[in-house]
């Protein structure tokens, strides 16, 4: 049975994506295909959150999946891993490692920020910042493709 770790979407399972990283749950006709063939666990669907087993697979037991989840989380997600994924720009690495300890190593923190409704406080700013660079960014390969004379080799993502 396939089990690969989506380090930004969520978990591969023998082929069924599942994913709660998008306030509308995505992967409903996994869920429905689940439920029919009767592998769903309960329909407590709090839990559907990429940290919980909700699912019976095929191959394996409900704890050799959750076991390989976790040996995957912590292998993708350890110090050594983040930091082997930095950017190469040095203006990027301070917002990149920032939003990749506050959002996959800091679980008991996201966990305050929600119940206190803090999420977009501490998000929002990283966001933003990310989002400007990228806008400069985009600026400087404007005006390099100009300075080469050559047509706009960027398609513009809307931002």
């Amino acid at each position: 049975v396939l089990l690969m770790v989506n380090a930004v979407f969520g978990v591969v399972i023998a082929g069924a994506f599942v994913s709660t990283s998008t306030a509308v749950f995505p992967a409903w006709s996994a869920i429905v295909v689940a439920l029919i063939i009767g592998q769903l666990l309960h329909r407590n669907w709090n839990l559907y959150d990429t940290a919980h087993v909700v699912f019976q697979p095929r191959r394996m037991t409900v704890e050799q999946l959750a076991e390989g989840y976790e040996r995957c989380y912590r292998r993708i997600f350890s110090h050594a891993s983040i930091w082997r994924r930095r950017p190469s720009d040095w203006r990027s690495v301070a917002p990149y490692l920032a939003m990749s300890y506050l959002y996959k190593r800091s679980n008991l923190f996201w966990h305050f920020l929600i119940q206190h409704r803090l999420t977009s406080l501490a998000w929002r700013p990283l966001v933003e910042l990310t989002r400007r660079r990228h806008v400069a960014f985009r600026k400087r390969l404007q005006s390099l493709d100009a300075q080469a004379g050559r047509g706009p080799a960027i398609v513009s993502a809307g931002v």
